[in-house]
């Protein structure tokens, strides 16, 4: 089945330029969760998802994100060696089985953003194809950097979406990681997606509602004028059926109200 469009979206930004960025919601909150302990030290996360072109446009999936495990940092650069790179496919394989690594994601415990030359280098020699994400997150802000490789450099994008959908692989590996990093547990991460996803619905149902109920509204004035009309015809000159046009014309009213 070809690939479409999520329809239940949360835009982020200005989107406006390509690849369109999807990025599920428990991912999301997992790459905030490991965002909260990086207070102190670095910590990073592969993400994990698909490439796919949707109506002529790139876009790629993130339905997915592994912990990066260690990361070699001092005050300007950020080192990633093989080990962590191999570790991160394995649990790739292990819980996203079908998906692959599309970037990764960063942040620095002491709030710098910005691409620096050592973050350009890791990205080149471990993401080097078309597209591949990078992200960056402010430990202590909510601000989030989101970067594709095009052009042999990272270009910041203005915007992404965040998309609403059943992600068990991503709910699994969490629940595995709690206790490292302190997420909740299954029922409560699956709770907060499915309220955002039920908010999402019961707004779209009561716009339809109201909808129907002025659609009904008019479609019954309409009657109303039309039926005052031809009773109004027919009763020309006759005293008593004036009287019992008045009467109709009050007891329509109240029925519409």
């Amino acid at each position: 089945m070809e690939k479409q469009f999520p329809k239940n979206v949360r835009q982020v930004g200005n989107v406006s330029d390509t690849p369109k960025i999807y990025v599920e919601d428990y991912v999301d909150t997992y790459l905030n969760q490991i965002k909260e302990q990086a207070k102190e030290h670095w910590t990073g996360a592969f993400l994990v998802g698909e490439k796919c072109e949707i109506e002529g446009l790139d876009c790629i999936f993130v339905t997915g994100a592994v912990r990066m495990h260690y990361i070699d940092e001092d005050a300007i650069n950020v080192q990633i060696d093989e080990k962590v790179i191999e570790k991160a496919r394995k649990e790739c394989g292990d819980y996203f089985p079908g998906q692959e690594i599309v970037g990764w994601m960063l942040v620095e415990a002491n709030g710098t953003t910005g691409i620096s030359n050592s973050i350009i280098q890791i990205h080149q020699k471990y993401f080097p194809d078309k597209n591949s994400l990078f992200v960056q997150k402010h430990p202590l802000e909510n601000e989030d950097y989101y970067y594709a490789y095009k052009f042999h450099d990272l270009m910041q994008m203005g915007g992404h979406y965040i998309f609403y959908e059943k992600n068990p692989d991503m709910q699994n590996y969490m629940i595995s990681m709690r206790k490292m990093i302190g997420v909740t547990p299954s029922e409560m991460v699956e709770d907060r997606a499915a309220k955002d996803f039920r908010s999402t619905i019961r707004g779209r149902m009561e716009i339809r509602e109201q909808r129907n109920s002025s659609r009904l509204a008019y479609i019954t004035s309409v009657l109303l004028v039309v039926m005052v009309l031809a009773i109004g015809i027919s009763a020309m000159n006759n005293y008593e059926k004036m009287n019992l046009v008045q009467q109709s014309i009050e007891t329509l009213s109240d029925t519409v109200k």
